[in-house]
């Protein structure tokens, strides 16, 4: 039988008077000794009620402090290594609590952790993003360079061509003559390779 805290006990004393007045009444026909027994065994049977109130209320302080404790180690935990992983631990602990004022002591620091992690995401996904265009960048001026090079290169190889009488001649900076025909097409092609990467480089950075 669930006994709460209001449960009120018989004292002794009530007991043995309401006995011992049965007894006087009774005097002629009952033997007092019996009424002793029986006052005995209330006594008994109010101790072992007693004792069992003291049992529940100590069963439920002990399991109030334990999922406190484990509340406290998972949400703990979670301050210490602040990973998505370790929130849903820390919730199901909280959770259990039945404490409305603890609980939601708890939560709030769960919270305040949760809030930390979207924040450190967010930081994390713009600065890739950041560092992304950083390299496509790097890597069009590159390209570039790679594309001046070879055209100085070519440049000089028609010149010596030409010096050779096998380039043919240059005229307004170019070379004519088959190296000539090389180093144009060439550089059209390469143009057309920086023009179609500068304009993704554009839709990037105004559709991000």
């Amino acid at each position: 039988m669930k006994l709460g805290k209001s449960t009120k006990m018989i004292s002794v004393a009530l007991l043995s008077s309401v006995v011992l007045a049965a007894c006087s009444d009774n005097s002629k026909t009952t033997n007092s000794s019996t009424y002793e027994q029986k006052i005995k065994k209330l006594e008994k049977q109010q101790r072992k009620l007693q004792a069992q109130v003291e049992a529940q209320e100590k069963a439920k302080a002990e399991a109030e402090k334990r999922l406190k404790d484990e509340a406290e180690t998972a949400t703990k935990n979670l301050e210490d290594n602040q990973t998505n992983n370790n929130v849903t631990p820390a919730q199901t602990a909280v959770d259990k609590i039945t404490d409305q004022q603890l609980k939601a002591s708890f939560q709030n620091r769960i919270n305040a952790v949760k809030n930390a992690i979207s924040q450190r995401e967010e930081q994390a996904r713009i600065a890739a993003e950041q560092e992304a265009q950083r390299q496509a960048e790097q890597a069009v001026a590159q390209q570039a360079e790679a594309q001046r090079q070879a055209e100085a290169a070519a440049q000089q190889q028609a010149q010596q061509g030409a010096t050779l009488g096998v380039g043919g001649a240059w005229s307004n900076g170019q070379p004519n003559g088959v190296a000539g025909q090389d180093y144009a097409v060439m550089s059209e092609f390469r143009k057309q390779q920086l023009e179609h990467q500068s304009e993704v480089l554009r839709q990037q950075r105004e559709n991000p």
